[in-house]
């Protein structure tokens, strides 16, 4: 019984960025979808998903240049030392 309720929280925590995506009636759910799907495992591609599904605008234009915006952001927040000021410094 336990096995089965974990695993529909992660089922159910992997796809929310799809589940708020159909619930708004966004136009572009199936792209959202399967940006979930696909790259939803790599966790940058689970909050582009977010991202686009909690967008305030409901006309979102998915291309890929918004997609890989996103994750350069992104990795650029995770990967510590990206942004640091020594990285710029020719001294």
């Amino acid at each position: 019984m336990g096995a089965i309720v974990s695993f529909l929280i992660l089922f159910l925590g992997y796809f929310l960025p799809s589940i708020i995506a159909f619930r708004r009636e966004l136009p572009n759910a199936r792209k959202i979808f399967l940006i979930n799907l696909i790259l939803g495992w790599t966790v940058y591609g689970w909050f582009v998903a977010l991202i686009l599904a909690s967008s305030g605008k409901k006309q979102w234009m998915v291309t890929l240049s918004s997609i890989l915006a996103i994750i350069a952001l992104l990795a650029m927040i995770a990967i510590p030392g990206l942004l640091s000021s020594r990285r710029f410094q020719n001294n």
